[in-house]
Formats: C-alpha cells, sequence, structure tokens
C-alpha cells in the first residue's frame, strides 16, 4: 500500500502488524482533515477553533510518527484468526468503517458546537482504543508509545471544553 487514502475495509481482511500501522496512517490523516474543517467551520469559536487547530497538527505528526514506525515494522504473514487481531479488526470496523456510527460519518452533520467536540472525542476514543489493541500485538514501542499518550491528553483536551 502506498498511499494511506487506499487503506479500505478490504485491507482489513489479511491483517497484519503492518496494515494496522498502515491503517493508523489512513487515521491521522483523516483525523487531520476533520479537525482543519471544524476549525475552518467553527472559526468565529476561539476555543473550538484553537483546540481544532491544534488536533490537526497533531494528526500530521502521528502520520509522520507512524510512517517512521512503520519502516521498523517486520513484514509477517497475515494472521486474522488470532484473537488479537480479531479484536482490532472488529474495533477498526466498528469505530471506524460504520458510516452511520463511526467516525467516518458526514461532517455536514455536524451543525452545533456540542456536535463538533463529541465526533472529537469520539475520534480520540477510537484512536486510543485502536492504539492500544495494536500496542498487544506489536508490544511496547517509544513511538506507539508516545502517540497513545498523546492521544490521551487530546481526549482530556476535547473532554474539557465539552464539560465548559
Amino acid at each position: 500500500m502506498s498511499d494511506a487514502h487506499e487503506f479500505d475495509l478490504e485491507d482489513l481482511e489479511e491483517l497484519s502488524v503492518k496494515r494496522a500501522v498502515e491503517f493508523a496512517i489512513t487515521t491521522e490523516e483523516l483525523g487531520g482533515k476533520l479537525y482543519e474543517r471544524l476549525a475552518v467551520r467553527f472559526e468565529d469559536d476561539e476555543v473550538l477553533r484553537d483546540l481544532f487547530r491544534q488536533l490537526a497538527e497533531d494528526e500530521e505528526a502521528h502520520e509522520k510518527q507512524f510512517r517512521a514506525l512503520l519502516e521498523h515494522v517486520p513484514d509477517e504473514t497475515p494472521n486474522s484468526h488470532t484473537e488479537r487481531h480479531g479484536i482490532l479488526k472488529a474495533w477498526a470496523l466498528s469505530q471506524f468503517f460504520s458510516s452511520r456510527d463511526g467516525v467516518r460519518r458526514s461532517v455536514s452533520d455536524i451543525v452545533t458546537r456540542e456536535d463538533a467536540l463529541q465526533r472529537a472525542f469520539e475520534l480520540e476514543q477510537a484512536s486510543l482504543g485502536f492504539y492500544q489493541t495494536l500496542r498487544e500485538l506489536i508490544g511496547e514501542d517509544p513511538i506507539l508509545n508516545a502517540i497513545i499518550n498523546i492521544e490521551k491528553q487530546h481526549l482530556l483536551a476535547v473532554m474539557k471544553v465539552l464539560l465548559t
């Protein structure tokens, strides 16, 4: 897979650690674009605009970090029958590929401040869960651990604004 845009549901059929990292690259790219659009949509709300700009910048940095991680992930035979691979696949299917309920649903559905914050929270929560499950497959990795810690900070930042 040469371009993160090309990742789709079929790529999860033969899930490997390498494919999972490629999916993470796609997730970060999609998240960055979502946050950029939300920053523009809510440009009159200084708190939201700044939050979404920061999240977009962080997603771009994460994409680069995952690309670096991908260079160190060994090729392996896909093994979609193990329990951990199955959990990772189920997480991706439910959180990212569900058009009705998943984080990829249309941005046009986002009308209010609360809608925007809820979508951001859902994306960060889904990403965190996916990356924690990915860490179970990969094992401890400083790049992945750093991304997970930042995702936790994102959740807290979004929650803080959501509650105020």
